[in-house]
C-alpha cells in the first residue's frame, strides 16, 4: 500500500512514518509532505514533498492530485490547522 503522511516535520508525523516503515513491508511506499524543506519526515519517507500550509485552500486539491498521481491507498493527516479550518 502507498501512503501520504502530511505534517511530516512534526513529532507525530515522524513517528507515523517510522511506524509504517517498521511494519514489515505492509506499506511499500511512504510519502511525507511538509511546508519545511528541512522537515525530518521528508527524509525518512521514501519520497518527500513540499506542500501548502494546513490552512491554505490548496491543501486538499494537492492531496487529491497526489492521490491520483501516486496511486495512494491512504492519506494520514497530521496538521492542527487543517482540523481547525475544517471544523
Amino acid at each position: 500500500m502507498r501512503v501520504l503522511v502530511t505534517g511530516a516535520g512534526g513529532p507525530a508525523g515522524v513517528c507515523v512514518i517510522k511506524i509504517l516503515k517498521a511494519m514489515d513491508g505492509r506499506y511499500d511506499f511512504i510519502m511525507g509532505m511538509d511546508i519545511d524543506p528541512l522537515a525530518p519526515g521528508l527524509y525518512l519517507a521514501d519520497k518527500g514533498i513540499l506542500g501548502p500550509r494546513a490552512d491554505d485552500k490548496e491543501l486538499i486539491p494537492k492531496i487529491i492530485e497526489l492521490a491520483k498521481k501516486e496511486k495512494n491507498s491512504y492519506t494520514l493527516q497530521d496538521t492542527r490547522g487543517f482540523s481547525k479550518r475544517r471544523a
